[in-house]
């Protein structure tokens, strides 16, 4: 017997940058109907609804409105989460956003008392944890190779960082 699996309709928020990836992953993975693609400037929501196969739109209370949207994909600046993740919520989506879920503990603390009285499944995305370095600096710290860290930074640029001028902040690091 085969079963048919029907496809999820979902929405992508958020077109550029890592959104063009999420939508080629979204398409690629089989498992989805990409229905919608937002974008706040209407040219582009459409240039990338035609390259993916959706509908473009500018006004994120389409995507609300779509009974057929089941769950959002939300790629959008750091500081849009917030407000995008409250709306789907209060729309029924569920959701998955991009780290960093929200900019603030108390825009966090409100994510969570929606989510209490929701339906809703919600997981953030963290999308370098699978990543061999990562996991290799992970092994090293269970092993006690690297002793007993008290502090760690990093800067992560995507390759950006040949990319800055002279004047860039992230140059004069």
């Amino acid at each position: 017997m085969v079963i048919k699996k029907e496809k999820i309709g979902v929405a992508l928020i958020g077109v550029r940058g890592y959104g063009a990836i999420m939508a080629a992953k979204i398409k690629e993975s089989g498992s989805y109907d990409l229905r919608w693609c937002f974008h706040h400037d209407q040219k582009v929501a459409a240039e990338a609804a035609a390259q993916y196969g959706a509908k473009g739109t500018s006004e994120v209370r389409d995507i609300w409105d779509d009974q057929r949207v089941t769950a959002v994909f939300i790629v959008v600046p750091n500081h849009l989460h917030f407000s995008f993740i409250k709306q789907a919520l209060q729309a029924g989506k569920h959701v998955f956003v991009e780290k960093p879920m929200t900019e603030t503990l108390k825009e966090a603390d409100q994510i969570g008392e929606l989510l209490k009285a929701s339906k809703s499944v919600f997981m953030v995305g963290h999308n370098y944890r699978r990543k061999s370095g990562f996991r290799k600096m992970k092994s090293m710290l269970a092993e006690g190779k690297l002793g007993f860290p008290v502090s760690f930074e990093m800067i992560n640029s995507h390759g950006g960082a040949f990319n800055f001028s002279p004047q860039a902040l992230r140059s004069r690091i």
